[in-house]
């Protein structure tokens, strides 16, 4: 599987935002892009080495072959007109079989060493999204609208790439003690409506709250949760 991606920037070195396309492997790995161009090289790799905290990585679309994401990544850098426009770091358009001209048709690096995946893991680790990079990435998703294709995909691949139990902690470590805004809570109600619990998910919320200790604010809310559904 492959895929386009954004990275965005949130530091004053570089412009916000780079387009490309690339492996789902090689993301996962933590990949966010490569600058050749003399303008931007240097600034992107020794800030890379140096604030890795200000780069994210989001995948835009995912796609069955090269070939796809390829053309994809090009579609969305005409529409952007990123090498003359100053938000982007790409200087040069996609080529049909590579980046700035160069053929990486059949190109193996090989696997990432350990080591190497180990590096990229402890960089990425605690990494928080702040509220200026969560802006530019709404931006830069408004008004997308993904095809039922392209949500099958994106669905199979979840599906046959499941999260390990350590993974999951980490996902679950690094949300504890951040509040949600109102707006969120009632996105999340409001997506939630009319699905049916299924008795499966309900032994699941069962086991998963055996053994806390609730609090008394978080009890009155519960309450008054319960109080509105009796409504």
């Amino acid at each position: 599987m492959y895929c386009t991606y954004l990275t965005i920037y949130s530091g004053d070195k570089l412009p916000p935002y780079y387009i490309g396309s690339t492996s789902i492997k090689k993301y996962n790995e933590g990949y966010c892009g490569t600058v050749k161009s003399k303008r931007y090289k240097d600034i992107w790799q020794s800030e890379l080495k140096s604030n890795r905290h200000l780069f994210d990585t989001i995948i835009l679309t995912e796609h069955e072959t090269r070939t796809e994401a390829l053309a994809q990544e090009l579609a969305y850098q005409k529409t952007k007109d990123v090498v003359r426009n100053p938000d982007f770091i790409n200087m040069s358009l996609a080529a049909p079989n590579g980046c700035f001209g160069m053929d990486t048709t059949g190109v193996s690096r090989g696997p990432m060493k350990e080591e190497q995946k180990n590096k990229i893991s402890k960089t990425l680790l605690g990494n928080i999204v702040s509220d200026n990079t969560r802006a530019k990435i709404s931006i830069a998703h408004t008004g997308k609208t993904l095809s039922n294709d392209t949500k099958s995909k994106i669905s199979k691949t979840k599906n046959d790439n499941p999260l390990s139990e350590e993974a999951r902690e980490r996902i679950a470590a690094s949300k504890r003690g951040i509040p949600r805004s109102e707006e969120t809570k009632e996105k999340l109600s409001a997506s939630l409506k009319g699905i049916p619990i299924t008795d499966e998910h309900r032994n699941n919320i069962s086991v998963a709250l055996k053994g806390r200790i609730f609090t008394e604010e978080h009890k009155r809310k519960l309450s008054i949760a319960r109080k509105k559904k009796g409504k």
